[in-house]
């Protein structure tokens, strides 16, 4: 017998509250509670534990466990965390039915509570209530997503159209490398060993406005950008900008989210990626979440 999933949605517009939405088949309503969040109460504990996965060092379980814990602690403050616990063994233990658990955060607000690595999230052992971590217990799926006003249309082929893919990267002489070979490549194998299905358009190495211009003219399906993100601080505010590179001077030209997006009017491709370079900092990731959040806007 399939089962059916029930939706567990939790909405963090701004630094102060949680909201959740819960609904299960045929859209019946749930309830609504609401909870604090707590991400400046948490913020100095996680921030070291951050470090170590920037640097690729998280390898202690229980270092890895407090994290995600930290995390659930963030959204879920005693209210809310007994509410999911009772959806959980409701939905899960008494009707055998599959969760599912959707976050949407403000990207443009706070992009570096977008940017946290929500998949640790993990149910604090104190609590007594089980051990769920929602990257991998069985029965629920953890996801991410962002509110549209208009829906991003599905990959649709004409009969005997090939799925065009576009590389993109950015690589300003005067930042670090950007690594991209190992993308290229497995791009270049796939359009190779799918001749038929699949188009690789020429790849830009030295991306600036004409250029990207150029590419979104072939209407490609999936737009995949690599390249170097930074938080700039402007005003009250920290600023996610992309580095193009400067076609006059060969050197980086940073713009901001606004600018990126701008160029998506001319076409939309239905899946957009955009990948902070190898050996990126979490500044970078952050940066790159608000101008994907001005990207989708534009749908």
């Amino acid at each position: 017998m399939a089962k059916n999933y029930y939706t567990y949605r939790l909405i963090v517009a701004n630094y102060e509250r949680v909201q959740v939405k819960k609904w299960g088949t045929q859209e019946q309503d749930w309830g609504e509670p609401s909870g604090r969040l707590r991400y400046q109460d948490k913020l100095e504990e996680i921030t070291p534990l951050l470090q170590l996965a920037r640097e690729n060092s998280l390898n202690d379980s229980s270092k890895t466990r407090a994290l995600g814990e930290a995390l659930f602690d963030i959204l879920f403050d005693d209210v809310l965390r007994q509410d999911f616990v009772n959806f959980y063994h409701q939905i899960v233990h008494k009707e055998k039915q599959l969760i599912r658990v959707e976050l949407e955060i403000d990207e443009r607000v706070m992009p570096e509570v977008a940017a946290l690595p929500w998949e640790f999230l993990r149910l604090p052992a104190r609590a007594n209530l089980g051990k769920i971590w929602m990257g991998t217990v069985p029965d629920l799926a953890f996801s991410r997503r962002r509110s549209q006003g208009i829906p991003a249309q599905p990959i649709q082929l004409d009969k005997n159209e090939k799925l065009r893919i576009a590389l993109v990267v950015s690589a300003p002489p005067d930042l670090g490398d950007v690594a991209y070979k190992e993308v290229q490549e497995a791009l270049e194998k796939l359009a190779k060993e799918q001749k038929n299905r699949v188009e690789l358009l020429p790849i830009i190495s030295s991306a600036d406005r004409e250029t990207i211009d150029t590419i979104l003219s072939k209407k490609p399906h999936i737009f995949h950008f690599i390249g170097h993100g930074s938080l700039v601080k402007e005003g009250n505010q920290e600023v996610g900008k992309i580095a193009l590179v400067d076609p006059e001077f060969d050197e980086a030209m940073w713009v901001d989210a606004d600018y990126f997006s701008e160029m998506f009017n001319q076409h939309r491709p239905s899946v957009v990626m955009l990948q902070a370079c190898e050996g990126g900092t979490l500044s970078a990731s952050q940066a790159f979440v608000g101008v994907a959040s001005s990207i989708v806007e534009q749908n």
